[in-house]
């Protein structure tokens, strides 16, 4: 899966082992990155084709990344390679969770 190119410098460092950090960003592990006052949160090509957060904070953005997850497995399925993905690998999610 082709993921967005992210300037080193905007990136938001991440410690995706962390137990704070939720199941879905553990797996799927998306940049986080600042583009002016707001942390953006993306896997994927771009914010078109990819799935795609945002918010005032690093945990703001992955949290709303995480919903837009869930509104891609539980609605209908976009026709992109970031959507296959995830539905790809959703059971390793699944099986993490257990």
């Amino acid at each position: 899966m082709e993921q967005m190119k992210i300037n080193p410098v905007d990136q938001v460092f991440i410690d995706y082992e962390s137990e704070t950090i939720s199941q879905a960003v553990y797996v799927f592990r998306p940049v986080v990155y600042e583009d002016g006052n707001a942390y953006c949160c993306i896997l994927g090509p771009d914010r078109e084709a990819g799935i795609f957060g945002s918010g005032t904070t690093p945990k703001d953005a992955m949290e709303d990344w995480e919903q837009h997850v869930r509104e891609l497995i539980t609605g209908p399925k976009k026709n992109n390679s970031t959507a296959q993905y995830i539905i790809n690998n959703i059971d390793k999610l699944i099986k993490f969770l257990r």
